[in-house]
């Protein structure tokens, strides 16, 4: 099973006059090497133009779970008591999010974002398993 790599390379729009800026994509890889590829693709499907990658790819930290009572935001990078280190957790029934206090600031907002996206769905269902099941968002806020 790949890999997901951060690439971030230097880009603009083909055909533009100016400054590179800074384009990051996280993308499914098997090595670093493969993951400088398909980033590299990526951004020239996309109409950009490439030029050196900013360092080297690196594992995104990120881990998001889909669980049975909520979605669980992990760190990749760290361990305790040999599983990932708990970042937060965001509850189906009640839709709060729960951060942990040693969330890096860098991971916090992408929790943020993508917790938002799932309380937008309030009262919807949710799939929780490739069995078909599913729960229904904020089904105890009033």
């Amino acid at each position: 099973m790949p890999k997901e790599y951060f690439v971030e390379y230097e880009a603009r729009r083909q055909g533009a006059i100016g400054n590179f800026e800074t384009q990051t994509r996280i993308v499914p890889a098997d090595t670093p090497e493969e993951a400088l590829e398909v980033a590299q693709g990526l951004l020239n499907k996309q109409g950009f133009e490439t030029r050196f990658p900013k360092g080297p790819p690196r594992i995104d930290p990120l881990f998001i779970g889909i669980f049975p009572a909520g979605v669980s935001y992990a760190d990749r990078t760290r361990e305790r008591r040999g599983d990932f280190v708990r970042l937060a957790f965001l509850t189906y029934d009640t839709l709060e999010l729960t951060i942990e206090a040693d969330c890096p600031p860098a991971l916090r907002q992408r929790i943020v974002d993508d917790a938002a996206r799932i309380q937008a769905r309030k009262g919807q269902s949710f799939p929780i398993s490739t069995g078909g099941q599913t729960v229904e968002l904020g089904s105890r806020v009033k």
